[in-house]
């Protein structure tokens, strides 16, 4: 069909050299240039994956820093908390023992309440010595 329209051509050149024209710009485009567009199309979807990827890291990055900075947190919270526990057994405990009786309501606030979940973080002997102290008054109520 090529050839047909070539011979009736009159630009006087041979159609065979306009057909080896045409044949080799059509092996030049699909050889480079549709294998080109081709590797840019698959190299910008790599870019956009790569990117896509790194952000994804990032963010678990910053999530990890974070996670630290609450896990630190949370230890100091504890440290604080063992702390006034501390101070609350042995002031109510040096109260009790002065005063030379405790009541079932004071006695299970001590114990329960703030000794337990003291001794729980890992509270030292100090409130536990004055436990003992505290466990040896008599238990009496407010009316006796």
């Amino acid at each position: 069909m090529i050839s047909a329209f070539l011979s009736t051509t009159k630009t006087g050149i041979d159609p065979t050299i306009i057909t080896a024209l045409i044949a080799a710009g059509v092996a030049i485009f699909t050889n480079a240039g549709l294998w080109g567009i081709l590797q840019k199309m698959q190299q910008h979807k790599y870019d956009k994956e790569n990117a896509a990827s790194d952000k994804v890291i990032k963010t678990i990055e910053k999530l990890d820093e974070n996670q630290e900075v609450i896990t630190d947190r949370i230890a100091l919270q504890g440290q604080v908390l063992k702390g006034i526990g501390h101070d609350r057994i042995i002031s109510l405990g040096k109260e009790y023992c002065e005063r030379g009786y405790i009541t079932t309501d004071e006695y299970e606030n001590l114990n329960d309440y703030l000794y337990k979940p003291y001794k729980a973080l890992g509270g030292n002997g100090t409130a536990e010595k004055m436990m003992n102290q505290v466990n040896e008054l008599p238990i009496k109520d407010r009316g006796d």
